[in-house]
C-alpha cells in the first residue's frame, strides 16, 4: 500500500490548529481549478479537480480515510472530475491506477460532475465483501445521480469504513490480540511512527518546492527585464529596416518581435496567477508544489520569447548581405534565363523583373530590388543555378 500524503493527520491539537488556519488563509492549498482530468498519478489522497466538494465534505471524507487506515488498514483515493477525459470508466480508472502504483491495499473512488459517473475500486486484496462494494457504488450513484456530489462521495467513503474485511478466524485471531494487549500497543506505536513520519516527508517536500519555486520566480524576474530590453532594441532596429527595405521582406521580423511579446505578456500574467508582491517578499497564491509547477513553464515560455527576439539582428544582417550581392545576382540570373527552354511567356517576365532590379541597383536602391529577384527565381523554377552566388 503506498503511503498517504494527502496531507499530515492531526494528532496534537496545536498541530491540527496552525494547519487549519494555514489552509483557511489559503484556499488554494486544498482545492484544485476545474479540468477535464485524463488519468494521472494521484499525488493527495483527496483531489478535488472539479471543485464540486463543500468544506464539510472534504471534512467527513477526510475522517473516513482516517478510519479506514486505521481501522482496516486500507487507503482511499477520492478523486472528483468534470469528465473521464473520453475514456471508459474502467480504462480511466485502470491507468490511474497504474500510475498512482496502488496496490491490493488501496481503494480508488473516482466521480464526474458533468457525466454523473461514480465507479469505486476494491481490489480483491482488501478482502472487502464485493457485495457490499457493489451496494455502495450504486447508492453513491443515485446520489450523483440527484446532483448531490457531497452525498454521493461521504456516502461510499463512510459506508467503507462501515464495511467488514476481515474473515471469522482473522477476527477471532484479533480479538485474542486485543486481549493480550500486544496488538493494540503495536498498532498505536506504529501508526504514530508512521503519521510522523508523513508529516515530516510532507513538510520537506513543501519547503524543498517553495525554495524552488522562490528560484524561478527570480529567475522569471531576471528573464523577462532582459525580454524587455530586446523587444525595445528590436522594435528599434526593425523600425529603421523598415525605411530601409520594403514591408514583405520584414514582415516576419515584425512578427517575430509581436509574437515574442505576446509570450512575454502571457509569462507575465501565469505569474500573477501563482505569486504577488516583490521578489523578496512573495505572496503565494497557489500549494508549493503547482507554484513550482507553473513557474517552470513561466521561466521557460520567457526564455524561448527571448531567444526569439534575439534573430531579429542576425534577419537583417542577412537582409543587407543579399543586398550587396543584388547587382552579381542580376547578371547571373540573366544568364540563367537566356538558357534553351525556358517559355517566351517567362522569358519575358523575367526581362521586366530583372530590368526593374537593374533600375533600382542603378537608382543606389539595392535593397529595393530584392523583391523582385525574389519572383525570378521562383519563376525559373527549383535549379540549382537558380541562386547565383557572387
Amino acid at each position: 500500500m503506498r503511503g498517504r500524503s494527502r496531507r499530515p493527520v492531526a494528532v496534537l491539537a496545536g498541530t491540527a490548529t496552525l494547519l487549519g488556519g494555514l489552509l483557511t488563509a489559503s484556499p488554494a492549498l486544498t482545492t484544485s481549478p476545474a479540468l477535464a482530468a485524463a488519468p494521472e498519478r494521484l499525488a493527495e489522497e483527496l483531489t478535488d479537480r472539479a471543485g464540486a466538494l463543500s468544506p464539510g465534505a472534504v471534512e467527513e471524507i477526510e475522517a473516513a480515510q482516517d478510519r479506514l487506515v486505521d481501522d482496516l488498514g486500507l487507503q482511499l483515493f477520492v478523486v472528483v472530475v468534470d469528465d473521464f477525459d473520453g475514456q471508459s470508466p474502467q480504462s480511466w480508472m485502470a491507468e490511474t491506477a497504474r500510475l498512482s502504483q496502488l496496490g491490493d491495499q488501496d481503494l480508488l473512488l473516482a466521480v464526474t460532475v458533468d457525466g454523473q459517473q461514480l465507479e469505486l475500486r476494491a481490489p480483491e486484496g482488501s478482502r472487502l465483501d464485493q457485495g457490499r462494494v457493489r451496494t455502495l457504488q450504486s447508492q453513491g450513484r443515485e446520489a450523483l445521480a440527484a446532483g448531490d456530489v457531497d452525498r454521493a462521495v461521504t456516502t461510499v467513503a463512510d459506508g467503507l469504513v462501515d464495511s467488514q474485511r476481515l474473515s471469522s478466524s482473522d477476527r477471532a485471531a484479533r480479538t485474542l490480540w486485543w486481549t493480550l494487549g500486544i496488538g493494540a500497543v503495536l498498532a498505536a506505536a506504529a501508526t504514530v511512527a508512521l503519521v510522523l513520519w508523513r508529516r515530516a516527508r510532507a513538510r520537506t517536500r513543501a519547503a524543498e518546492d517553495l525554495a524552488r519555486a522562490r528560484e524561478l520566480a527570480r529567475e522569471h524576474g531576471t528573464l523577462a527585464v532582459a525580454l524587455d530590453d530586446a523587444l525595445a532594441a528590436a522594435e528599434l532596429e526593425v523600425g529603421f529596416a523598415g525605411a530601409e527595405f520594403d514591408p514583405p521582406l520584414i514582415a516576419s521580423m515584425s512578427e517575430t518581435v509581436s509574437g515574442a511579446r505576446d509570450q512575454g505578456l502571457e509569462g507575465h500574467r501565469r505569474r500573477g496567477a501563482v505569486v504577488s508582491g516583490p521578489v523578496d517578499e512573495p505572496h503565494w497564491l497557489v500549494a508549493p508544489a503547482r507554484a513550482r509547477e507553473e513557474l517552470e513553464s513561466v521561466v521557460d515560455l520567457t526564455r524561448a520569447a527571448l531567444e526569439r527576439v534575439g534573430t531579429i539582428p542576425a534577419g537583417l544582417d542577412a537582409l543587407r548581405h543579399q543586398s550587396d550581392l543584388v547587382p552579381t545576382r542580376v547578371q547571373g540570373l540573366r544568364e540563367l534565363a537566356a538558357r534553351p527552354g525556358r517559355s517566351p511567356e517567362v522569358q519575358a517576365q523575367v526581362a521586366q523583373l530583372l530590368d526593374r532590379a537593374q533600375a533600382d541597383v542603378d537608382a543606389g536602391r539595392p535593397e529595393a530590388a530584392l523583391i523582385p529577384l525574389q519572383t525570378v527565381v521562383a519563376l525559373l523554377g527549383p535549379d540549382e543555378d537558380a541562386h547565383p552566388h557572387a
